[in-house]
């Protein structure tokens, strides 16, 4: 919470933490298998299903974090020309 406080740009700050716990939660296998009850038995079309699951998951976040950016930069935008 203290880099948050120290920040200049708290907003875009902000979107930056959600995309790396994004990111963190994407790249922890053990957590994805988990979720998505991946076990030792999982056949190779459930394999290809959860992973298209997953990639479907990550691309609409992302694009979330994205859309929020364009956002706070066009509010910056609009608070800077007046």
């Amino acid at each position: 919470s203290e880099i948050l406080w120290k920040c200049r740009n708290r907003p875009f700050m902000i979107v930056k933490m959600m995309g790396a716990v994004v990111a963190k939660f994407y790249g922890d296998d053990k957590k994805m298998a988990k979720k998505y009850g991946v076990t030792k038995d999982t056949t190779f079309f459930q394999s290809m299903t959860y992973t298209t699951a997953m990639s479907t998951e990550r691309n609409v976040l992302e694009q979330t974090l994205s859309i929020y950016c364009d956002l706070l930069g066009a509010c910056e935008r609009i608070v800077l020309s007046t």
